[in-house]
């Protein structure tokens, strides 16, 4: 059987993959936790921050050096079957810690640990480039929200499940462990109905300098510095939850008075609170990706860090905190990890999955380094919460540098939200990618934030340089939104600078907005259309789509006498049209415009 490319995320092949994902970090976290438990209890130490900080060196060298291959691997041959057949070496392995946990040999334990850990870089980079493959990209974000929050549910249920099966079989590590062999089973039996995708048909072999591979993938990329900007981000995101996966266990026995198994606990909780900010960034970002969520995230894991430093040992303000430290850690992850795999070119898609996975790896190591260090120099697991808050809030303020227009734009759309009820309709006529250009009617000042309430792509207006003058205390926003000025009163060679600027914009690949009455209606009714809008998209290929903004007269910002004030939002309906070609004249683009007002 032969996946189609387009699927759906109902399907079974994405519900089984899901499930597949699901049982694999299950496994993987039951696993690592009963391997700390018990190596802990028989160094008589609780939580030893020395068997955490070995443990997760163990687990990281393996990615560090299969993750790149892993990355050709997935490129060459179908990623489906490869996810399949590490799915049936799980099985193995965790069949291995049976035994080991039997022989009761620390050695074998780490081992067992290592092989895990290889088996889950090999499988990385398959699972996550295959996600194009089996959803279409306005479901992209939606996909990898799913994904996160599998992960997620699994170490939720990988915290809860450990303490309880370990009390079930009465602290018999092997029977518990027997479990995990189960799981392993029933997980190789879920991935079979992926069935088998083709291959991305790469000719590049692996290789064993893994150092070689990611910077050779790192170069192939030059140019593309939002897809590098990304994939050093999500890195980040490793670092930060590998630090507070290691650090809350001690945190929680040391700060707050908990016991080892009561401190895995609060890692449940931020497990929680990831998949609640992972289904809640899929959600906000619909079927397209919403790079405005990534700064609120970095700062929501930075403050909380920051006080969980901080604050008072209160079992219940450290609940409070890990949680939305997980929320911001979701916000701030799912965005990214969608772009790698939608920008990424598709012949080298599962590589630069691996790249990100490698740096991300040698971050995750930087943290086992930090934790270690940190016993080392006598700073407590606050102490290390508070600095890593301190980090974080610096990569926030670089976040916001760097993405001034996401972010603005992102509240700008939640401040319209709550100021209006806004029903859309059409929304299908706007094209995912590629230049557009929108033409509306202006019925008020609120009118470009309503458009920028409809849309998850980034609009570039074109606005009369007499509203931006007048609007002098909204100039900053304006100018981080890029807005085009032009004016009829602007001198020829500046009015025709702008329209250039407009059409390049096109070009690019923007939706540029454009209100053709060249001014807000003082009646109410919809003007004649000027002609600027149709020199600035001559000579390009792209759509005019006709927009009609509907219960926006009458409200406080437009020119009506009888405008009103309420309590709650006001009811607005935005309709786009059909798409109408490059050389349809103003006079029709405005009928089109027309036939999108509703019934008297």
């Amino acid at each position: 059987m032969t996946i189609s490319r387009f699927g759906k995320m109902r399907s079974l092949a994405f519900i089984g993959y899901c499930t597949a994902l699901l049982l694999g970090a299950l496994n993987d976290y039951v696993f690592r936790f009963l391997l700390v438990f018990y190596i802990s209890k028989l160094r008589g130490t609780e939580a030893d921050p020395g068997v955490i900080a070995i443990a997760g060196v163990v687990f990281v060298v393996p990615f560090l050096c299969l993750t790149p291959m892993a990355g050709t691997l997935a490129d060459k041959f179908s990623k489906s079957r490869l996810l399949q057949m590490l799915k049936g070496l799980e099985v193995v392995v965790m069949a291995l810690g049976f035994t080991a946990f039997c022989l009761k040999s620390p050695l074998l334990l780490f081992t067992t640990m290592g092989l895990m850990a290889a088996q889950s870089a090999l499988f990385g980079p398959p699972k996550y480039s295959i996600l194009p493959e089996l959803v279409p990209e306005a479901e992209l974000s939606r996909a990898n929200a799913a994904v996160a929050l599998c992960t997620y549910l699994a170490i939720i249920a990988a915290s809860g499940l450990t303490p309880l099966i370990l009390n079930l079989v009465s602290n018999n590590y092997a029977l518990a462990q027997s479990a995990c062999v189960v799981i392993a089973t029933i997980g190789l039996l879920a991935s079979l109905p992926m069935g088998r995708t083709k291959p991305a048909s790469s000719n590049r072999r692996a290789s064993w300098l893994v150092v070689d591979d990611v910077w050779r993938t790192m170069r192939a990329l030059r140019g593309r510095n939002y897809l590098i900007g990304a994939i050093l981000g999500s890195a980040f995101f490793s670092l930060i939850g590998a630090f507070m996966q290691a650090n809350v266990l001690s945190y929680g026995v040391t700060h707050l008075g908990l016991t080892q198994e009561k401190s895995s606990y609060l890692f449940l909780i931020a497990a929680a609170g990831i998949g609640l900010g992972s289904w809640l960034a899929g959600r906000i970002s619909g079927r397209l990706i919403e790079f405005g969520v990534v700064p609120l995230g970095a700062l929501a894991m930075a403050l909380s860090s920051i006080l969980l430093g901080t604050a008072p040992a209160s079992q219940a303000a450290a609940m409070i905190l890990i949680a939305l430290a997980g929320v911001g850690a979701g916000l701030f992850l799912i965005p990214l990890d969608a772009f790698i795999q939608r920008d990424a070119p598709a012949e080298r898609r599962a590589e630069a999955v691996a790249a990100a996975s490698f740096i991300g790896w040698l971050f995750v190591l930087l943290a086992q380094g930090l934790i270690a260090g940190n016993k080392a120099i006598g700073l407590t697991p606050a102490g290390g919460f508070f600095t890593l808050g301190v980090y974080t809030l610096i990569l926030s303020i670089v976040a916001i540098k760097i993405l001034p227009d996401f972010l603005t734009r992102f509240v700008v759309l939640v401040m319209t939200r709550l100021v209006c009820r806004i029903r859309v309709y059409g929304v299908e006529n706007v094209p995912d990618s590629g230049g557009a250009l929108i033409a509306s009617n202006h019925v008020s000042y609120f009118d470009a934030a309503i458009l920028i309430a409809t849309q998850q792509r980034r609009l570039r207006f074109i606005m009369a340089r007499q509203i931006f003058e007048k609007l002098w205390f909204f100039k900053p926003f304006f100018r981080i939104l890029n807005v085009i000025q032009i004016s009829g009163d602007d001198p020829p060679r500046r009015l025709v600078a702008s329209i250039k600027a407009a059409r390049q914009a096109i070009n690019d690949g923007f939706i540029v907005a454009i209100f053709p009455e060249g001014r807000i209606t003082r009646t109410g009714e919809l003007q004649v259309f000027r002609s600027g809008m149709e020199k600035i998209i001559q000579n390009t290929n792209a759509p005019i789509i006709p927009v009609y903004l509907h219960g926006v007269w009458g409200l406080p910002t437009s020119f009506s006498k009888k405008r009103h004030y309420q309590w709650g939002r006001y009811p607005v309906s935005v309709s786009f049209g059909a798409p109408l070609p490059a050389n349809t004249p103003p006079e029709e683009v405005r009928n089109a415009v027309i036939s999108l007002a509703p019934p008297a």
